[in-house]
């Protein structure tokens, strides 16, 4: 019959290896009568691996990260007409 020591402790080297890459982005979404919403995004990627003896393992990881957000507000028109084909409105015309 063997015992095993639940508090033996083994010394072991670790690795990492990784790889970060981030892109820049912003987006332009429009939010109502002449308002623009914009938004400045990054995208962080990271590709590691951690190599231990005999045993490797891989991950990766990736989020987009809100730099910053502003809503650009433009002039009200006095009248404005909303139609998805453009042929809702022309019963308006004479």
């Amino acid at each position: 019959f063997i015992r095993k020591n639940p508090t033996a402790f083994y010394r072991c080297a670790v690795a990492l290896i990784a790889v970060i890459s981030i892109i820049y982005g912003n987006v332009f979404i429009a939010t109502g009568i002449n308002q623009t919403k914009h938004s400045i995004y990054i995208q962080v990627s990271v590709d590691a691996e951690v190599i231990k003896p005999l045993i490797g393992e891989t991950f990766k990881f990736s989020t987009a990260l809100l730099i910053a957000e502003n809503l650009i507000v433009g002039k009200v028109p006095e009248v404005f007409v909303d139609s998805v084909d453009g042929l809702e409105y022309l019963d308006l015309i004479p």
